[in-house]
């Protein structure tokens, strides 16, 4: 293997670790407001990947909510800017200054510093990020899911002959997620109040409906 590619290999595989543990958080997070297990839950990497950019987008909002709010304060930026004089400083003189022991032992110490402060930082984010979602959700469900369940196949349960039947028929289920196995959907009297999560087999479902709510947005590109 050539140097350069082993060398980009070094670089994507760190980064593909960390988006998946991102990723893997930020679901396990907004799955378990639901009642969920990720674990019992057969979501593919690339689920999980994609999940992850999510986390990224939140983090962003984040600082630029961050950003904005101080842009106007002149003496946090002051502070800053100091601060990163101040570092650029100490950095320097220990780069003349130190021993060659100490410069060697500085940067597996850095790289692991910084890897620890990224896990952990990302940790407490893609959480954050997980349960934004599952709010969002209570908030505002915007798909409404219709089931044809098989006369055979439906599950096991007195529920699903009254209060989901009646819910179902009245168009009043939300879609929160799919798997290959299961549709989660999330009944609530109105958002934010007591609701009942189901997951239903996908073997006892014959079809699934689901309504698009409008889109002015579309309209208005037409």
């Amino acid at each position: 293997m050539s140097k350069p590619l082993i060398a980009l290999t070094e670089i994507i595989l760190p980064i593909a670790v960390a988006l998946y543990f991102f990723g893997w958080i930020y679901t396990y997070y907004w799955l378990e407001y639901f009642g969920g297990d990720v674990s019992a839950i057969d979501l593919n990497i690339y689920f999980i990947i994609v999940y992850s950019f999510s986390v990224l987008s939140f983090f962003l909002e984040i600082l630029w909510n961050y950003i904005f709010n101080i842009i106007s304060g002149f003496s946090v930026l002051m502070s800053i800017f100091l601060i990163v004089i101040i570092y650029l400083l100490i950095v320097r003189y220990f780069r003349d200054h130190a021993s060659t022991f100490i410069s060697r032992l500085a940067s597996p110490v850095v790289y692991a510093m910084v890897f620890v402060v990224i896990i952990t930082g990302g940790y407490f984010i893609s959480r954050e990020a997980g349960i934004a979602k599952a709010h969002e959700i209570r908030r505002n469900p915007q798909q409404l899911i219709y089931f044809v369940l098989k006369k055979n196949g439906r599950p096991d349960d007195p529920i699903f002959d009254g209060p989901f039947q009646n819910w179902n028929n009245g168009y009043q289920l939300y879609k929160i997620t799919a798997t290959k196995d299961f549709y989660i959907v999330l009944w609530q009297s109105s958002p934010g109040e007591v609701g009942w999560v189901f997951e239903i087999p996908r073997s006892s479902v014959s079809a699934a409906q689901i309504l698009m709510r409008n889109d002015p947005a579309v309209r208005r590109d037409q």
